[in-house]
This record gives structure tokens, C-alpha cells and sequence, in this order.
């Protein structure tokens, strides 16, 4: 546009990612020494994802020592848009226990789109009482300072629940305390049985211990 430029500001309106590429500025001195002074910029016309971050996991749950992996991926963009991992708003680097690993995918466009994945175990600390016992992942998606965009999750601690010490060991078992319905003859048969073998286990113990 002529007329928003003059003599050290040149604007260019309706810019196209074509566009992109080395741009240069060229002053000369008037006579009779003419100097020449050129000075080159590169200048980058972006293209913004055309969506939020898209973030994935295997499951929301997991048991400690287990591994957690999940996927982040920023599409249509150019240029391809950067990515990093978050946990509970710490950022996600390389290590023994954690690893990342970035690639780009350019369609036919010309767009690219990024992909980020991360691979790590579920330790104690990442379920922080901040989130509520929970772990909170997030993928922050930037292009330059143009464009700043990202995406949430939490997941859960799988922790196992408690057998009941006391109670039926099946759905169809009847729950509280167990009651016998005998008849006399069948409680007086009970208690004989219950007697003999007491003065047999008595008996056993008895003849062990003889010299």
C-alpha cells in the first residue's frame, strides 16, 4: 500500500505465504560519492493451525510404574507450529524416564502439521493434591509470537480398591453375619462331633510329647 509507506517503511497488504522469503533495503548517498548501503531481513508469512491443539492418550487411568503415552498434534499450518509437553505446568524434556519425539507432515498444500509425542511412567509426584489428585497434561501449540494456542487433559491415579476382609466371596452370597437353622438332634450331632475331635487332636498332642 503506497500510500502507508514512505522513504523507510514499506507495507505490503493481502500477503500470501508465497510471499515469504529474503527481503532487502538498499540506500545510496547523493553525489558525487554515491555510497551504497544494503542490509537483508528474512520475513516469514504465517499460516495458523486451523484448529486448537488435538491431544490423545491411551486411557485417562493408571497405576504407578506404568507407562503414559500421548499423542499432540497441531494441523494445517505453516510454518509447522511448535509443540511442548506440560505437566501439571511444568514443562516436559528429555530424560532417562521420559522421552519425546517430534515430526512434521507437509500435505500437498504445502501446509505442514506437527506432531509431538510423548512416552513416560506414572510416578507419585505427577498426581499432584493441587489438581486434585490428579495429573494435568497439556500440549501448548506457538507459531513465533503470532499465535499461541493449547490443550488440556487430566488423568487419573488407578488406585486398587480394598478387598473386604469379612463378607461373601460371591455377588449371589448373602451379606451380614452367617446363621445356622438346626434342630436339636442336629445341634446335639454338631457339638458330639466338635467334642470327639477336640479328644483327638488332645490325644495326638499327648502321644507326641512321650518320651
Amino acid at each position: 500500500q503506497i500510500y502507508q509507506s514512505n522513504s523507510t517503511v514499506v507495507t505490503l497488504s493481502n500477503v500470501k505465504r508465497e510471499l515469504t522469503g529474503l527481503y532487502k533495503c538498499e540506500v545510496s548517498a547523493d553525489a558525487p560519492l554515491f555510497h551504497t548501503i544494503i542490509r537483508s531481513a528474512y520475513v516469514v508469512v504465517t499460516v495458523e493451525p486451523n484448529s486448537v491443539p488435538e491431544l490423545t492418550v491411551e486411557k485417562t487411568k493408571y497405576t504407578l510404574g506404568e507407562r503414559i503415552r500421548a499423542n499432540c498434534s497441531s494441523r494445517s499450518a505453516y510454518p509447522a507450529a511448535n509443540l511442548t509437553f506440560f505437566i501439571n505446568n511444568m514443562q516436559v524434556a528429555n530424560s532417562d524416564m521420559t522421552k519425546l519425539s517430534m515430526y512434521v507432515e507437509t500435505d500437498r498444500g504445502g501446509l505442514e502439521t506437527s506432531v509431538l509425542e510423548l512416552e513416560t511412567v506414572a510416578v507419585p509426584l505427577m498426581f499432584s493434591r493441587e489438581e486434585g489428585g490428579r495429573l494435568r497434561l497439556r500440549c501448548l501449540a506457538t507459531q513465533y509470537s503470532l499465535y499461541t494456542s493449547s490443550a488440556d487433559l487430566f488423568l487419573q491415579e488407578d488406585t486398587p480398591q480394598l478387598a473386604h476382609v469379612l463378607g461373601p466371596s460371591s455377588p449371589h452370597e448373602p451379606t451380614g453375619p452367617l446363621h445356622l437353622n438346626l434342630t436339636f438332634p442336629q445341634y446335639t450331632k454338631l457339638t458330639s462331633s466338635i467334642y470327639l475331635l477336640m479328644i483327638l487332636y488332645i490325644s495326638v498332642k499327648f502321644d507326641h510329647f512321650q518320651p
